[in-house]
């Protein structure tokens, strides 16, 4: 709404009228004063020429004095005249600024030049009913906005109907001169429906991740053999707390356009490549360039190397840093976990082709966590790479272990040379890499519940000729004697009349796997210590 100022084009033509009547005036009093200082100094010059004529001219003088005492001066009656317009000026443009605003008055970004209070309300309200507010973003995109669909409602506060009765006695003459003297702080307010303003706000997409980009921090990274920067980058996502702040400042200014990038509303960067901790992580991690430890479970792989190392480094103050010994620890545990086999149930293929599952495991692979821990310390330390067989069998890999299996493999683990009993079957296998070797009925122990042959997978503990077993009850001598659980073994049994069957439910053993003797003597050449053994 912008009506005409026919008042304030008067007053600036009058001001202007004003204006010329001070110059003309001023010239003229210039002027004034000027000649009648040239008519003194020039009176002054003649009265010493016309020293004889005094008394003559006595009468003429006092005549004179009398004429000049009863006129008026004409730079007092110009002076009168400028006083009295100026004062009329004033009063008249003072009493009209008390109910008007007068020119360059701009509210909520609308001219209100020469409205009153009620007639500046009404134009900016309508105003906020075409407002559009355009965003300025990156790569040269606009988003516009309207009030409506921002849910924001322009209101003119208490404060709005002081403005006017504000304003000082002199005020209204630096506004003439283009100079805003006005506080309209606190004048508008701006009230926002929350849920359409988040709305609106959500759909803009400057600040959509799925249309613009998060910053991103400068890092360290490892690349063909060393440690590097990689520079940050800012992105062109808005900061949205930030930008809802100055859309509503716009709006409550009249502003129209909202520049993100030179008002700086963007998201930035926290981290840059130069920041001084970033450097200094990377001055720590340099030495462990290069470091490749590489450990081989089967068909698994466990590779130590910097980007793994990096998050074990610490400093110890000072600018210098080593490995958390702490660190290393919890991995060699949780390798453990891992491929640890020892005493869990494992799957075993039966002679007769069925897959059980056989607890109560003394048999397969135990990691020597304290030689391992050790171990990758001193790599990590001498700044060595190395490569670490743990699949097969060796001399140096034995060396990892605390029991050990055939091989590494989740599967056939026990290789292709073991002894199989079946309880159910009352029946002894015994296989040579890969081929039957032996097979035999057998009377295992009693099952009673307290002499019953324990199911499991067990190895040859040790083996002895000719020796005694004792027990509570009992001392007996056998020929081959082969232990494979504690005080439980395979061993030849003469006093048996006969194998097999159901023998074992009412002559069943103490728990030990009898066998007739020529059996027994063959299997005795066939196993070896650490050579699993298989219950079911």
């Amino acid at each position: 709404m912008k009506k005409s100022s026919k008042a304030v084009k008067y007053i600036k033509i009058f001001f202007s009228f004003l204006w010329e009547v001070i110059r003309t005036g001023a010239r003229y009093l210039v002027r004034t004063i000027r000649d009648k200082l040239r008519d003194n100094r020039k009176n002054s010059t003649q009265d010493k020429t016309q020293s004889n004529e005094v008394d003559a001219a006595a009468p003429s003088i006092d005549e004179n004095e009398t004429k000049d005492r009863g006129m008026i001066s004409p730079a007092v009656v110009v002076l009168a005249a400028f006083v009295a317009v100026i004062l009329t000026f004033y009063f008249t443009v003072n009493s009209y600024c008390r109910t008007h605003f007068l020119p360059n008055t701009v509210i909520a970004g609308v001219d209100v030049s020469d409205m009153t209070v009620n007639e500046a309300k009404e134009a900016i309200n309508e105003q906020e009913n075409g407002y559009t507010l355009t965003l300025v973003e990156k790569n040269g995109i606009t988003e516009t906005v309207t009030a409506q669909q921002l849910g924001l409602d322009v209101q003119t506060a208490e404060k709005f109907d002081d403005l006017l009765k504000s304003k000082s006695g002199y005020s209204w003459i630096k506004q003439f001169q283009g100079i805003n003297t006005l506080d309209t702080k606190g004048a508008v307010i701006v009230e926002a429906d929350s849920a359409v303003f988040d709305n609106a706000v959500s759909t803009l997409k400057c600040i959509s991740p799925a249309v613009v980009g998060e910053p991103l921090d400068a890092v360290l990274y490892y690349w063909n053999g060393e440690f590097k920067i990689r520079p940050s980058l800012t992105g062109n996502i808005a900061d949205r707390q930030m930008l809802e702040q100055k859309i509503l400042d716009a709006v409550a200014h009249g502003r129209t356009v909202v520049n993100l990038i030179s008002e700086d509303i963007y998201k930035n960067p926290t981290v840059s490549a130069d920041d001084p901790e970033l450097l200094a992580r990377k001055s720590m991690l340099d030495p462990i360039s290069g470091i490749d430890i590489t450990i081989h479970f089967g068909a698994n792989t466990e590779k130590l190397d910097p980007p793994k190392l990096s998050q074990w480094v610490v400093s110890n103050g000072s600018g210098s840093s080593s490995v958390d010994e702490n660190a290393i620890s919890e991995y060699v545990l949780s390798l453990a976990d891992k491929y640890n086999t020892y005493s869990s149930t494992k799957p075993f293929v039966t002679t007769g082709g069925e897959t059980v599952f056989i607890g109560n495991s003394y048999y397969g692979w135990e990691l020597d966590t304290e030689y391992l821990y050790n171990s990758l310390l001193m790599f990590i330390n001498e700044r060595r790479s190395v490569d670490i067989d743990l699949t097969n069998r060796s001399e140096e890999s034995d060396k990892y272990w605390v029991h050990v299996a055939a091989k590494y493999d989740p599967i056939n683990y026990y290789g292709s040379t073991y002894a199989e009993v079946s309880i159910d079957g009352q029946y002894m296998w015994m296989y040579k890499n890969g081929e039957l070797a032996l097979a035999s009925d057998v009377v295992t122990g009693r099952p009673d519940d307290e002499h019953d042959t324990p199911i499991g997978i067990y190895h040859i503990i040790y083996m002895e000729q000719n020796a005694t077993l004792r027990g509570e009850d009992y001392e007996t001598e056998v020929a081959y004697w082969m232990v494979f659980a504690e005080d439980i073994g395979f061993h030849d049994a003469e006093w048996q009349y006969a194998f097999g069957g159901e023998m074992y439910l009412e002559n069943g053993s103490h728990g030990c796997v009898n066998l007739p003797i020529e059996v027994a003597e063959r299997l005795y050449g066939l196993v070896y210590p650490g050579m699993p053994v298989f219950v079911y």
